[in-house]
Parts: structure tokens; sequence; C-alpha cells
């Protein structure tokens, strides 16, 4: 009996350390055109946003609160950001103030 319930633990243990661990989502926001496409992003606490940066005429970049900071793109290329409070983090092009974007991370 007791061999029979050390097995059973070191079966769970194992089990324990083996499962996986679930990364977050991720969702995507492409600079191109001079806009962010989609403009607003929903996530969850610990999910990313990844802005994908097309090749336009002009640099872009994503900067804003939450620590949002890109650097400036002319080519393609991509930022990632993990999003680790729950808010409304707003951003901006600093080069095209126009363009305007939002992470909402619930």
């Amino acid at each position: 009996m007791k061999l029979r319930i050390a097995a059973l633990a070191a079966g769970l243990a194992t089990a324990a350390v083996a499962a996986p661990v679930a990364d977050g989502a991720n969702k995507n926001v492409t600079v191109d055109n001079f806009k962010f496409s989609p403009a607003t992003v929903s996530i969850k606490r610990g999910d990313s946003v990844t802005w994908r940066f097309r090749r336009d005429a002009a640099p872009h970049n994503a900067r804003g609160s939450g620590g949002i900071k890109s650097k400036a793109r002319i080519t393609t290329g991509t930022y990632k950001k993990t999003f680790r409070k729950r808010g409304s983090f707003r951003y901006i092009c600093t080069i095209h103030p126009n363009m305007k974007g939002t992470v909402r991370v619930r």
C-alpha cells in the first residue's frame, strides 16, 4: 500500500512539473498608410500586442502610456509589448500625431 501511494505521489509530482505553461495571447496592429489598424485592441492582462510596420512613404513609431515606445521605422519590422497591468493605454506616432491608437487591458 505504501509503495502504491509513493508511486502515485511521484506520478503527480511529475505531471505537475511537465504541465505546459500557457503563453499569453497576441494581437497584431498594422502600421501602414499613416494609420494604426485596428486603432483599438482589447486584450487580457499578460497578453501582448505586436505592431507590424509596413513599408510606407514616411517613418512611423508607436509611443505612449503603459511603456509603449517603439523605434521609428520606415521599412518592415515589428515591435512587441506585453501588458502586465489593467487599464487603457493610448499611443500615437510622434512623427505623425494624427495617428492614434489605444490598447485596452482587462
